[in-house]
């Protein structure tokens, strides 16, 4: 693994790379909008709400290295504070004979689940796996094979998008002459509209 603190790097010298390389957002940040929008219950509702279904699999799978790394990086620190309170909750050495307590084992749970929610709530937290996010996804740029594999799946997500935003106008004009028929007179005195949609 990439040590910023052994190589004098910090974080903020990879963000670059990393912002350039992975597509660090969710859905949600493009898609929330786009679905209040499809609920208002107009003719082009259920266009939008395709619309939106597609960008949100596209970015879902165009964000996939980020959200793995991000999952890796808490469930290994989650991992820690459970260990540690399994630690703590053993019990005297003249009780090691005695079975596991499952009630015990759940409050051990419950316990480092606690403390994980109070790490990821402060700055400190916070921080910490911002900044072990970010050096995991620079890690992995270092691989000329996961650089290459990283650009591509960059350049899949824009011509998905394309795709994805091209259904759309070809539905909704579509949709539009279908509703006012004589819309199509328009189309029908352009060639090279006439040609796009036949």
């Amino acid at each position: 693994m990439t040590d910023f603190r052994a190589t004098g790097e910090t974080p903020s010298d990879a963000i670059p790379h990393v912002r350039r390389a992975f597509l660090i957002f969710t859905s949600e940040q493009y898609v929330d909008s786009l679905n209040r929008l499809s609920q208002r219950g107009d003719a082009w509702s259920s266009l939008i709400a395709d619309a939106a279904e597609g960008l949100h699999s596209v970015i879902c799978s165009a964000s996939l290295p980020f959200q793995l790394i991000c999952e890796s990086v808490q469930q290994r620190r989650f991992e820690r504070f459970l260990i540690a309170a399994r630690i703590r909750a053993l019990p005297n050495p003249s009780e090691q004979e005695k079975p596991i307590d499952i009630d015990q084992e759940n409050k051990t749970l419950d316990r480092a689940k606690q403390t994980m929610d109070e790490f990821i709530a402060s700055k400190e937290g916070s921080n910490y796996l911002r900044d072990t996010t970010v050096e995991e996804l620079y890690r992995t740029l270092q691989s000329p094979d996961l650089r290459i594999a990283a650009t591509e799946l960059l350049i899949q997500t824009l011509i998905s998008i394309w795709a994805v935003f091209e259904t759309f106008e070809s539905s909704f004009i579509v949709a539009l002459v279908n509703a006012e028929p004589r819309r199509a007179k328009n189309l029908l005195a352009s060639p090279d509209l006439k040609t796009f949609f036949g």
